[in-house]
């Protein structure tokens, strides 16, 4: 029985715990985040224009579309209006980082911009000055 258990759960605590990682600028971190459900400013971007905002979503990253979509789902569609232009801060990380975080789970801090709406303004909004990302 215990050789069973040891068998079952030694590979889950070897292999289930991946590490995160984190990017952050090295700015004045004085600014204070709202920490919302994504599917909250979706809903109304107007309500939360010009607030620093935490949320998460599915990143996608690739020409013309680099956006954080509500579900997983979303993304697959590219159902924009599920979804947040993002950008970036210059120094933030490098491109190559942005890549491998494609179709990702990520945890995102920046301003809303319910005016600019990305890309043709096909988006619900835009993430702006985003100085910190979790993977």
């Amino acid at each position: 029985m215990k050789n069973i258990i040891l068998t079952i759960f030694l590979p889950l605590l070897l292999f289930g715990c991946g590490d995160s990682k984190e990017f952050k600028t090295t700015k004045d971190d004085s600014t204070k985040y709202m920490s919302l459900d994504i599917e909250q400013v979706i809903e109304d971007p107007s309500r939360f224009d010009e607030k620093y905002i935490e949320t998460s979503g599915i990143f996608i990253y690739e020409f013309e579309n680099v956006a954080i979509y509500k579900t997983r789902m979303d993304a697959y569609r590219r159902d924009k209006k599920n979804a947040f232009w993002t950008r970036f801060e210059d120094d933030l990380m490098p491109k190559v980082e942005l890549e491998q975080i494609n179709n990702k789970r990520i945890v995102v801090r920046g301003l809303i911009n319910s005016k600019c709406k990305g890309h043709l303004m096909q988006f619900a909004a835009t993430l702006e000055k985003v100085d910190f990302v979790k993977f």
